[in-house]
């Protein structure tokens, strides 16, 4: 089964044979470093209010996952958490994340449409902003209102 440190508080593992839909149980708080990866058959994850962070690697080659809801609650998502995720469509990212690592979404070549919380104020020097200038200068993403997505540093 998927391990867990002593308190459940930490994500580990998922085994790599991991097939469907998975919940993570609420009271998670970290998706560790690598956790999912390699869970070629993981169609979706429900990740519950309780999760703060994604760790490095968390979801990567996870070829078979198509849509993320990032929860209300997450503060930084790490260095290629999606990355390899081949048939990711799209993924919804709320206000509350102040950290984006580099290359995310490297190697999503089905991404399509990355949804922004209306109230995050994105500036071109965070982290955020380095993190979606990379999807859209490798032409992957489609925004319909890319100017209301970022606002100059002014």
């Amino acid at each position: 089964g998927v391990l867990f440190n002593r308190n459940t508080k930490d994500l580990i593992r998922c085994p790599e044979g991991f097939e469907g839909a998975y919940i993570i149980p609420e009271g998670v708080s970290t998706i560790c470093e690598g956790a999912f990866r390699a869970c070629a058959n993981l169609t979706e994850v429900h990740m519950p209010d309780s999760i703060i962070s994604l760790k490095n690697w968390a979801f990567i080659d996870c070829v078979s996952l198509e849509n993320v809801t990032i929860p209300p609650n997450v503060i930084d998502i790490n260095y290629g958490s999606f990355m390899g995720c081949e048939n990711l469509i799209s993924i919804s990212i709320p206000a509350s994340v102040t950290k984006m690592g580099d290359a995310v979404f490297s190697m999503c070549l089905s991404l399509q449409f990355v949804s922004v919380d209306e109230n995050k104020h994105i500036t071109r020097n965070n982290k955020m902003q380095k993190a979606f200038d990379q999807i859209i200068n490798q032409n992957w993403l489609h925004f319909n209102t890319i100017e209301r997505v970022f606002e100059d540093e002014n």
